[in-house]
């Protein structure tokens, strides 16, 4: 059996960074290398070979989980795929949110599992999501934030939904959660079957050091750590080392990541307006979001006029398409230079109107 394509993750590395007017990315901008100190301080533990176990308590610490339930892996995506490999086999059902992320149906469909969707808009209906339960339903995956929409879902929304699916697992993907989260907050302990994937990507602007974990009960935390073995074999020693740092300064790193939030609201709104001008287009801003998503009332599909955003107006969106939502789009605003933004929409009318 042949791996699907994942064709955003394949269209947004070669695009994203790229673009002078870049409202595609969801994620706080990269944060300098030497926002964790000196080269000296983060790669001290380098050739420690005991320096990923250090990792692994220093985050089993931050969530108040057990060593043996947490698994350092190379992002979220990768802890996606580990802890999918861990669960599926040919044959099993997924159900997963819709509008959705795109590797959270590939995965699936690349180890022979089916895809059933239901319905983020842009919360769930646990009993909805229950009624779709059948004896070959292995998997409940959710995002926390929701990708692409921001919507933010509760701990007692998630508690509903992990008794409503019990015994199948529920996986939440909380990459987004200290968005609106302070550092430490997680779906994992709310129910025996919540198994939840994040990292530093994301919120924190270091998505250049893959710093991502799985927090799962045994014996599926076993069968996680087997997945990254097949995948990677182990973490990098270095960048367990410059990993091991960031969490040893994660309150400060956060604090840095809400200073270049402070005028969120603001860009919010902004999108906010540029959207009501045009009464063809929807769009519900979620608080504490950076992002969230555009919806073409008419039902036409985004990419070809996106397309022509980035190559003749140089601003860049995230097409529906990649969300199995087309007549949408994705806008990044929060987290961003006002003049940017400003800019950004501009152009992006340009583009849309032509």
């Amino acid at each position: 059996m042949s791996l699907p394509e994942l064709s955003y993750l394949a269209w947004a590395l070669s695009r994203y960074g790229q673009i002078d007017f870049d409202l595609g990315q969801s994620g706080v901008f990269p944060m300098p290398v030497d926002v964790l100190g000196l080269p000296q301080e983060s790669f001290a533990a380098a050739t420690d070979p005991t320096v990923v176990r250090r990792l692994q308590s220093a985050i089993a610490a931050r969530f108040q989980a057990p060593a043996e339930e947490t698994v350092p892996v190379l992002g979220t995506t990768h802890g996606l795929w580990c802890v999918y490999a861990a669960l599926l086999s040919p044959g099993d059902d997924v159900l997963v949110e819709s509008p959705v992320y795109e590797p959270l149906l590939r995965i699936a469909e690349g180890l022979g599992a089916r895809v059933i969707p239901f319905s983020r808009d842009p919360g769930i209906n646990a009993a909805d999501v229950h009624r779709l339960i059948t004896k070959r339903t292995r998997l409940v995956v959710v995002t926390n934030l929701h990708n692409p929409t921001g919507a933010y879902l509760t701990d007692d929304a998630i508690l509903e939904l992990a008794r409503a699916v019990s015994p199948v697992t529920l996986l939440v993907d909380e990459v987004y959660r200290d968005l609106v989260d302070t550092p430490g907050k997680t779906a994992f302990h709310l129910a025996p079957n919540v198994v939840v994937t994040s990292s530093l990507t994301k919120v924190y602007g270091l998505n250049w050091l893959r710093a991502g974990w799985v927090l799962a009960r045994e014996p599926l935390a076993s069968a996680v750590r087997t997945a990254t073995r097949h995948s990677i074999g182990t973490v990098s020693w270095a960048l367990a080392s410059a990993s091991l740092r960031a969490f040893e300064m994660l309150d400060e790193l956060h604090a840095r990541s809400r200073l270049l939030r402070a005028h969120d609201a603001a860009a919010a709104q902004k999108v906010a307006a540029w959207v009501a001008a045009r009464t063809y287009l929807s769009f519900t801003p979620h608080p504490g979001s950076i992002f969230g998503f555009v919806v073409d009332e008419r039902g036409r599909d985004t990419r070809p006029w996106i397309d022509r955003a980035i190559e003749e107006q140089r601003v860049i969106v995230a097409p529906g398409a990649f969300f199995n939502a087309p007549a949408g789009f994705r806008i990044r605003y929060g987290a961003l230079d006002p003049q940017i933004l400003d800019e950004g929409l501009v152009r992006l009318g340009r583009a849309i109107e032509t």
